[in-house]
């Protein structure tokens, strides 16, 4: 059965929103992507159903129908680029005059010298890309322990002393990350209680522990 195309179209204004690829060259990579199409003005039935076959015969019946008769909007996943590119061709070669209502997977028109009755009102792109992390980061971990009520004293090779003795808990422990510099090989600690020192030397590498004299404490 062949009916005619409402010249009602002339006046309807076609507008797309696809979250998504449109253009007009296909990607095999590019899959399930989101898509809305929204229609503005489609005030004939015979209209609404050619619109609505234009997608339907590309992507099956999958879709959500929102919004009026008049003013319909269809959300979808195309499998591919290649299928958003179809039904643009589909929604582009609607042309007021007669049509085959048989639509398969292309809209054909009798009178092929007359322009389309849509032209593409809102084209947007929106793209989410993700991206792998990779971080990282070293940290030496100082562990010292000494006789509960003593202060505590800590140095890197060849810096200032500094004193960490806010930082022991009442059993005498304390646990902190540290900076290591370029060519530095040891971290040096130094306690006092009751007027006796005691000095010691940590190897950063190999993590050996010498107890060292106050001239070695540099």
């Amino acid at each position: 059965m062949k009916f005619p195309f409402s010249k009602s179209l002339n006046r309807i204004l076609f507008s797309v929103l696809t979250i998504g690829l449109i253009s007009c060259s296909t990607s095999k990579t590019l899959v399930n992507v989101k898509c809305v199409y929204t229609f503005k003005n489609v005030v004939i039935e015979e209209d609404q159903q050619k619109l609505e076959n234009a997608i339907v015969s590309v992507i099956g019946s999958e879709f959500k129908k929102s919004g009026s008769d008049s003013n319909p909007t269809y959300s979808f996943v195309a499998k591919s680029a290649a299928q958003i590119d179809e039904i643009h061709d589909n929604i582009k070669d609607l042309k007021s005059g007669k049509n085959k209502d048989n639509i398969q997977s292309k809209i054909f028109n009798n009178t092929s010298d007359q322009g389309s009755a849509f032209y593409m009102e809102k084209p947007e792109y929106h793209v989410t890309y993700g991206s792998i992390g990779l971080e990282a980061k070293v940290e030496v971990i100082v562990n010292f322990k000494i006789t509960p009520g003593s202060k505590l004293w800590y140095k890197p090779q060849g810096q200032m002393e500094v004193d960490i003795t806010d930082k022991v808990d009442k059993k005498g422990n304390v646990k902190f990350a540290t900076k290591i510099t370029k060519n530095q090989e040891f971290i040096l600690g130094r306690t006092s209680f009751k007027g006796a020192e005691r000095y010691i030397q940590v190897n950063i590498f190999t993590g050996e522990v010498l107890e060292i004299n106050q001239n070695q404490y540099k």
